[in-house]
């Protein structure tokens, strides 16, 4: 298999086999096909928004691909989608080429499909911290280590953007929000972004209010994807848009933290979901405290952050 680790540059729909759509998102398809003998993702933009949107859909792609071409480079990791590589396509009633994507497909579903269907698969909150330890692993590579003096910004940390393989390990794709800045100089600074990005449940107050953000918006969106994974409930589920907004983004809500929780964990919920983003932690010394926790039995005391 040596020649699916590389990524292929011009990948053509003529080498795609057994093509067919399966989901549909705001402004692409996805399709589940065979590539060179191996399950994949196709993914492409619906052939109305490849130039709508000042060609935003194709171009939010282009970058989705620029990402994973680098991740790619670096040898991958091992809770990342791997990405076969991508090419272009002239579709029907288009004039210029739309670029398209191809993955891997991944065979245990999404982690939303593994709440839904586990009621007692997991039997206590430590057993299950190996999937949010591979979680932050994932998001700490993107942060540290995917591109050199870059830090890539997922931006839509969430259940459904969060893969199983087959074994059960947890693979991170959906880079279509994410955007890659320079790393900054201290810490605290933040980047000159504002304006809606990702999934409203679990996206920081700073991204709702329009404020200018940094990675710390990932960090907040683990801790509420980790809640979920202690719970295995939804966080803030039955909330309105306009009740989250008045409570969770300007009222400081945060889902209810169980008792029986090892108080290192509680305190690093309390820690990454912290309404200021300078005093959440970054996401290694995130998975550093899992670590730590699941080697413990849940034992310890506070991090030091």
């Amino acid at each position: 298999m040596q020649h699916l680790l590389a990524f292929n540059e011009n990948v053509t729909l003529a080498e795609l086999n057994e093509v067919e759509p399966f989901s549909q998102g705001g402004f692409c398809v996805i399709c589940s096909c065979v590539y060179r003998g191996q399950q994949a993702v196709l993914k492409i933009p619906k052939p109305a928004t490849a130039s709508s949107r000042s060609g935003g859909a194709a171009q939010d792609l282009l970058t989705e691909i620029s990402i994973y071409r680098q991740i790619s480079q670096r040898g991958g990791h091992p809770n990342i989608a791997r990405a076969f590589g991508a090419g272009t396509h002239v579709q029907q009633g288009e004039t210029s080429p739309s670029p398209f994507l191809l993955l891997e497909r991944l065979e245990g579903g999404t982690l939303e499909n593994a709440f839904e269907r586990s009621t007692a698969v997991w039997s206590d909150p430590i057993g299950r911290l190996p999937v949010a330890i591979e979680l932050a692993e994932a998001v700490a590579f993107l942060h540290e280590a995917a591109i050199p003096g870059g830090v890539v910004l997922h931006r839509d940390l969430k259940p459904s953007n969060i893969g199983l393989c087959g074994a059960g390990h947890i693979k991170v794709f959906d880079l279509g929000l994410s955007v890659v800045r320079q790393v900054l100089e201290a810490p605290t600074r933040v980047y000159e972004m504002s304006g809606m990005a990702g999934s409203k449940r679990f996206m920081a107050p700073e991204v709702c209010t329009g404020l200018s953000y940094n990675e710390k918006v990932d960090v907040y969106s683990f801790a509420l994807v980790l809640w979920q994974i202690c719970a295995l409930r939804k966080p803030f589920a039955g909330m309105s848009e306009a009740d989250h907004y008045l409570q969770v983004v300007q009222g400081g809500l945060r889902p209810p933290l169980d008792a029986r929780w090892p108080p290192q964990l509680v305190h690093l919920l309390q820690a990454c979901w912290h309404v200021h983003p300078d005093a959440r932690p970054t996401m290694v010394q995130a998975r550093d405290t899992l670590r730590q926790i699941f080697a413990m039995g849940g034992g310890g005391g506070a991090p030091p952050y």
